[in-house]
Protein backbone atom coordinates (compact mmCIF):
# COMPACT_ATOMS: atom_id res chain seq x y z
CA UNK A 1 0.00 0.00 0.00
CA UNK A 2 1.37 2.99 -1.12
CA UNK A 3 1.43 6.42 1.29
CA UNK A 4 -1.74 8.23 1.19
CA UNK A 5 -3.91 5.68 -0.96
CA UNK A 6 -6.75 3.69 1.73
CA UNK A 7 -8.48 1.41 -0.90
CA UNK A 8 -7.23 -1.22 -2.74
CA UNK A 9 -7.70 -0.01 -5.89
CA UNK A 10 -4.73 2.73 -5.47
CA UNK A 11 -7.29 5.23 -5.71
CA UNK A 12 -7.56 8.38 -3.15
CA UNK A 13 -11.10 8.53 -1.42
CA UNK A 14 -13.13 11.52 -2.47
CA UNK A 15 -13.03 13.45 0.94
CA UNK A 16 -9.66 13.44 0.46
CA UNK A 17 -9.13 14.68 -3.26
CA UNK A 18 -11.77 17.17 -2.01
CA UNK A 19 -9.34 17.98 0.92
CA UNK A 20 -6.20 17.71 -1.51
CA UNK A 21 -7.72 19.94 -4.28
CA UNK A 22 -8.78 22.81 -1.47
CA UNK A 23 -5.12 22.64 0.17
CA UNK A 24 -3.66 23.65 -3.21
CA UNK A 25 -5.44 26.28 -4.28
CA UNK A 26 -4.25 29.95 -3.46
CA UNK A 27 -5.13 32.22 -1.08
CA UNK A 28 -6.96 34.61 -4.28
CA UNK A 29 -9.43 31.35 -4.97
CA UNK A 30 -10.66 30.49 -1.25
CA UNK A 31 -12.77 32.76 0.49
CA UNK A 32 -12.81 30.62 3.45
CA UNK A 33 -9.24 31.79 4.14
CA UNK A 34 -10.50 35.20 5.58
CA UNK A 35 -10.65 33.46 9.23
CA UNK A 36 -7.74 33.54 11.34
CA UNK A 37 -7.95 31.53 14.85
CA UNK A 38 -7.68 34.02 17.57
CA UNK A 39 -6.96 31.19 20.08
CA UNK A 40 -7.14 27.68 20.81
CA UNK A 41 -7.72 26.11 24.55
CA UNK A 42 -8.11 22.91 25.75
CA UNK A 43 -8.59 21.86 29.11
CA UNK A 44 -9.03 18.19 30.93
CA UNK A 45 -10.93 18.00 34.26
CA UNK A 46 -11.48 15.10 36.50
CA UNK A 47 -15.30 13.89 36.94
CA UNK A 48 -14.76 13.13 40.54
CA UNK A 49 -12.84 16.71 41.50
CA UNK A 50 -16.09 18.28 40.27
CA UNK A 51 -18.35 15.97 41.91
CA UNK A 52 -16.45 16.78 45.14
CA UNK A 53 -17.03 20.34 44.72
CA UNK A 54 -20.50 20.29 44.31
CA UNK A 55 -20.71 18.09 47.14
CA UNK A 56 -18.73 20.29 49.45
CA UNK A 57 -20.69 23.25 48.34
CA UNK A 58 -24.36 22.78 46.95
CA UNK A 59 -24.20 26.34 45.04
CA UNK A 60 -20.93 25.01 42.92
CA UNK A 61 -23.36 24.17 40.19
CA UNK A 62 -24.85 27.61 40.19
CA UNK A 63 -21.53 29.49 39.82
CA UNK A 64 -20.40 27.62 37.24
CA UNK A 65 -23.68 27.02 34.86
CA UNK A 66 -25.58 29.32 33.29
CA UNK A 67 -29.69 29.67 34.04
CA UNK A 68 -30.63 27.56 30.81
CA UNK A 69 -27.65 24.97 31.29
CA UNK A 70 -28.76 24.53 35.24
CA UNK A 71 -32.63 24.00 33.47
CA UNK A 72 -30.92 20.88 31.43
CA UNK A 73 -29.03 19.89 34.37
CA UNK A 74 -31.86 19.28 36.77
CA UNK A 75 -33.47 16.92 34.08
CA UNK A 76 -30.46 14.37 34.13
CA UNK A 77 -29.66 11.65 36.19
CA UNK A 78 -27.06 11.75 39.07
CA UNK A 79 -24.40 10.57 36.65
CA UNK A 80 -25.00 12.19 33.59
CA UNK A 81 -25.16 15.23 35.98
CA UNK A 82 -21.63 14.85 36.88
CA UNK A 83 -20.41 14.79 32.91
CA UNK A 84 -22.82 17.45 32.19
CA UNK A 85 -21.28 20.09 35.16
CA UNK A 86 -18.09 18.62 34.57
CA UNK A 87 -18.36 19.55 30.57
CA UNK A 88 -19.86 23.01 30.73
CA UNK A 89 -16.84 23.39 33.84
CA UNK A 90 -14.32 22.02 31.42
CA UNK A 91 -15.59 23.78 28.47
CA UNK A 92 -15.16 27.30 29.69
CA UNK A 93 -11.82 26.73 31.42
CA UNK A 94 -10.93 26.11 27.98
CA UNK A 95 -12.51 28.90 26.41
CA UNK A 96 -10.63 31.16 28.91
CA UNK A 97 -7.54 29.79 27.19
CA UNK A 98 -8.30 30.18 24.46
CA UNK A 99 -8.96 34.17 24.99
CA UNK A 100 -5.82 34.21 26.75
CA UNK A 101 -7.35 35.37 29.78
CA UNK A 102 -8.33 32.23 31.75
CA UNK A 103 -11.23 32.84 33.64
CA UNK A 104 -11.48 35.16 36.30
CA UNK A 105 -11.60 38.48 34.08
CA UNK A 106 -14.14 36.37 32.43
CA UNK A 107 -17.02 34.51 34.46
CA UNK A 108 -18.25 30.71 34.02
CA UNK A 109 -21.46 32.92 33.65
CA UNK A 110 -20.44 34.36 31.42
CA UNK A 111 -20.23 31.65 28.55
CA UNK A 112 -23.27 29.18 27.59
CA UNK A 113 -23.00 25.95 25.77
CA UNK A 114 -26.39 24.43 25.24
CA UNK A 115 -26.65 21.31 22.80
CA UNK A 116 -27.96 21.84 19.29
CA UNK A 117 -31.24 19.41 18.00
CA UNK A 118 -28.33 16.50 17.07
CA UNK A 119 -26.55 17.26 20.75
CA UNK A 120 -23.90 18.90 19.24
CA UNK A 121 -22.76 21.80 21.74
CA UNK A 122 -22.94 25.21 20.56
CA UNK A 123 -21.68 28.79 22.26
CA UNK A 124 -24.80 30.49 22.57
CA UNK A 125 -23.51 32.96 24.56
CA UNK A 126 -19.66 34.47 25.41
CA UNK A 127 -17.98 37.67 25.25
CA UNK A 128 -15.77 37.21 22.10
CA UNK A 129 -16.79 38.92 18.90
CA UNK A 130 -15.96 35.91 16.65
CA UNK A 131 -17.10 32.49 16.59
CA UNK A 132 -16.93 30.55 19.08
CA UNK A 133 -15.84 26.30 18.13
CA UNK A 134 -16.56 23.81 20.85
CA UNK A 135 -15.70 19.95 21.18
CA UNK A 136 -16.61 18.11 24.51
CA UNK A 137 -15.27 14.40 25.26
CA UNK A 138 -15.57 12.02 28.38
CA UNK A 139 -14.43 8.87 29.54
CA UNK A 140 -15.93 6.99 32.92
CA UNK A 141 -13.41 9.77 34.75
CA UNK A 142 -12.29 12.78 32.82
CA UNK A 143 -13.82 15.13 30.21
CA UNK A 144 -11.92 16.84 27.29
CA UNK A 145 -12.89 20.28 26.07
CA UNK A 146 -11.57 22.28 23.12
CA UNK A 147 -12.29 25.53 21.92
CA UNK A 148 -11.05 27.58 19.10
CA UNK A 149 -12.28 31.32 18.52
CA UNK A 150 -11.90 32.45 15.10
CA UNK A 151 -11.85 35.96 14.01
CA UNK A 152 -12.53 37.33 10.31
CA UNK A 153 -10.54 39.67 8.39
CA UNK A 154 -12.51 41.70 7.37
Amino acid sequence: MRHGFCHKNGHRPKHQSLLTDWVNKQPSEVEELSVLIFGIGVDITDIARIQAAQAKNSQFKTRVLTIAELAIYDTLAPKRQAEYLTGRFSVKEAFGKALGTGIGSVSFLDIEVLDDPLGKPVVTKNPFAGQALVSISHTDTLVMSEVILERGTD
